[in-house]
């Protein structure tokens, strides 16, 4: 992606998300009973800031035994093309390519984190999160946050394009190829949208205009917090 999320690159250190695993990844993560959640096992990339050739350099040094991945030859892959075909012909214009964008990413990753931080703070106090009532009481009970449109309105632009990227990564951990008509169109519904009209917006999430707040969510109705009055 081009926004700051994509350009920040892979990180060291990562939690995993459904996406990386298995579909009976809670059956093979399941040890004496407890199920441990994919957000509470972190994903480790030890040689990330290693290039290749400083890598296969030191296996042949040491005549270390090591495995090819065959996948990583196929062009049609994105990230191979990039890797074999692309970068390759940006050397020849800068030999020193990779090592700026290795300080792009390094660069973006700082900043985004600050920015990270002040979302969190803005979101601690403008957001109000509370479960749903499905329509089946048999059904699962799912999730809704209330966003107080006067309050969101006043935020910087991206503030409030990080804000609803967080709400709906709350809603659908790990969720994926979030595009930026999806955010722009949930923020322009939440400063202009009419009451009363709704929007779905990711897998089962979708998002209700009020008055004075939209909500956002998944699972039924929303259970109103106690701290809003009741009519």
């Amino acid at each position: 992606g081009s926004g700051l999320h994509g350009l920040q690159g892979m990180s060291t250190k990562s939690s995993l998300s459904e996406t990386h695993l298995l579909p009976d990844w809670d059956q093979r993560l399941e040890i004496d009973t407890y199920i441990f959640l994919p957000e509470e096992i972190s994903l480790v990339r030890p040689f990330l800031n290693s290039t290749r050739a400083d890598i296969l350099d030191y296996i042949e040094t040491h005549q270390l035994p090591y495995r090819q991945d065959i996948s990583n030859q196929d062009t049609t892959r994105l990230r191979n093309a990039v890797r074999h075909d692309i970068l390759p012909q940006l050397q020849q214009h800068n030999n020193a390519i990779t090592g700026a964008l290795s300080r792009l990413a390094n660069i973006v990753q700082h900043d985004l984190a600050v920015l990270n931080s002040e979302v969190d703070s803005v979101a601690a106090w403008l957001l109000k999160w509370t479960t749903t009532r499905p329509e089946d009481p048999a059904d699962e009970p799912g999730e809704a946050v209330f966003v107080d449109r006067a309050a969101f309105n006043q935020q910087p632009i991206s503030i409030q394009r990080r804000l609803i990227r967080k709400i709906i990564d709350e809603l659908w951990p790990g969720a994926q190829d979030l595009a930026f008509d999806l955010v722009e169109t949930t923020r322009d519904l939440i400063q202009h949208g009419k009451t009363n009209t709704g929007q779905s917006l990711y897998e089962d999430i979708s998002l209700r205009v009020g008055y004075d707040e939209v909500i956002i969510g998944y699972g039924g109705t929303p259970v109103y917090p106690e701290n809003l009055p009741s009519l």
